[in-house]
């Protein structure tokens, strides 16, 4: 995992935490695929304080089979490395891997040149009709296991390319735009900026939040 991925992981675990995504009116996952070897994960998960579960595919098969590319260019600069320079990100990097000498695991970071993306996996049968009863799509209460299909991606071109933090939060209809940077330039594009294609699930999570809302009150509007 990259130290620009790594950082996203820092401004999403800043922004999303796992008890929104299980307030929604469907409870929602996050789940994070590194393309390094899985003794790394515990490094990782310590080092971005990511509160998700975190695996690994050392053999990038579902990086391919979701169409993702490899490349070293870097892009323009996102809002979600906040102060972050290039050099900093880069020394950065340097000492996570010197760290690793010792453990024999620096040969084991994955592919740098491997960028990833960002993918909603939803009910195949509908969003409402099916809801969500695991993290990883699992069985369901009645033993089945729940088909999933992709309703919105987004596919990096570049090793800085993830969809920023406001966009992932209006797809997965959670309320606010996540932390602000200081950078105001980045941050206003940030905010504006939409990288992703598909349908998202935000609108459908308003309706059913404002559903649940008149049905909490009706009896007391009644009375």
């Amino acid at each position: 995992m990259s130290q620009n991925c790594q950082e996203y992981l820092r401004a999403l675990s800043a922004s999303i935490t796992p008890e929104a995504l299980l307030g929604l009116p469907v409870s929602t996952f996050i789940a994070v695929v590194g393309c390094g070897s899985h003794e790394l994960i515990d490094t990782y998960v310590k080092e971005t304080g990511c509160p998700f579960p975190v695996y690994a595919d050392p053999t990038r098969r579902l990086y391919q089979e979701l169409g993702m590319t490899r490349t070293f260019a870097m892009g323009t600069r996102p809002a979600y490395l906040g102060d972050k320079t290039v050099a900093h990100t880069v020394v950065s990097g340097i000492m996570q891997g010197l760290r690793q000498v010792k453990t024999g695991l620096v040969t084991k970071m994955g592919d740098s040149r491997q960028v990833g993306g960002e993918f909603l996996f939803e009910p195949a049968s509908g969003l409402v009709e099916t809801p969500i009863s695991s993290p990883d799509g699992g069985e369901s209460e009645e033993g089945a296991v729940e088909e999933k299909c992709v309703t919105w991606c987004h596919r990096m071109r570049t090793t800085r390319d993830h969809a920023e933090i406001p966009e992932l939060m209006e797809v997965l209809g959670l309320n606010g735009e996540g932390r602000p940077t200081r950078d105001d330039k980045r941050w206003k594009k940030a905010l504006s900026a939409r990288k992703g294609t598909g349908l998202t699930m935000a609108g459908q999570m308003g309706r059913m939040s404002v559903d649940t809302t008149k049905t909490a009150v009706a009896p007391e509007a009644g009375a």
